[in-house]
């Protein structure tokens, strides 16, 4: 069970001891409590003193950290299907859920649910 990753600002030590936990524990179950991303680009915080840049601005800031995000959910897929972990569950943080709050303001952003963006199915987590 893990908890605040917040890619890209994670602490790199303190995932590189978790992944030789999961090699050395070899857990059936694994399971993630959530904000696996900062969010920034999304965050209702970024924009509150000043006006919010029309979409296609803030569009390539998200691609980029939804790239980011996923290249650390990477790290631990790679050692959890090398354990062969049976399950994997991720639970949605707040800062996770920042990047559902802007789809719906933008609900024709397709993909860019926490979910969709960062791939849930495709990975094997509940």
């Amino acid at each position: 069970m893990i908890p605040d990753q917040h890619f890209p600002l994670h602490s790199e030590s303190a995932v590189r001891v978790v992944l030789q936990a999961i090699d050395i524990v070899e857990p059936d179950l694994f399971i993630n409590l959530g904000d696996v991303g900062e969010w920034t680009s999304v965050s209702s915080w970024k924009y509150k003193k000043v006006k919010r840049p029309p979409l296609e601005y803030q569009l390539e800031e998200i691609d980029r950290e939804i790239a980011k995000v996923n290249e650390g959910l990477d790290l631990f897929d790679e050692v959890l299907d090398k354990v062969k972990c049976k399950k994997k569950i991720m639970l949605a943080g707040n800062h996770d859920e920042w990047l559902d709050s802007f789809v719906e303001t933008y609900p024709y952003l397709k993909g860019y649910t926490f979910k969709e963006a960062c791939r849930w199915d495709e990975r094997g987590y509940e």
